[in-house]
């Protein structure tokens, strides 16, 4: 599951923690598997503070999108600007992974 979650902000950064996270329990509760970089390293990148960058997540982010079999992209305010999403993106498509994008429109 990508979505944006770096911002200048750290009430920005929890709300969209909380978004994916409630959309990753709604998955679960569906049955279907998924990871989330934001859902499972928040309160990691919490202790690193100012080196939670996207640089410090880069290689971490590409390995588990190279196990996945298609990329959700939440469609959070932003989306389209996030340097780690956007590279996501581009990787998956490299992969030839299936992208999801997910309407959030409604949040």
């Amino acid at each position: 599951v990508g979505s944006p979650y770096s911002h200048p902000e750290q009430h920005v950064m929890q709300r969209r923690y909380e978004m994916v996270l409630r959309y990753c329990a709604e998955q679960v509760q569906q049955g279907i598997l998924l990871y989330s970089p934001i859902v499972n390293n928040h309160w990691i990148n919490k202790h690193l503070g100012e080196d939670g960058s996207w640089e410090t997540w880069r290689a971490h982010d590409m390995e588990m999108l190279r196990k996945c079999e298609a990329l959700h992209v939440l469609q959070l305010p932003d989306w389209q600007r996030s340097k780690g999403l956007t590279a996501e993106i581009k990787a998956a498509n490299m992969m030839d992974l299936p992208i999801v994008y997910v309407d959030c429109s409604r949040e």
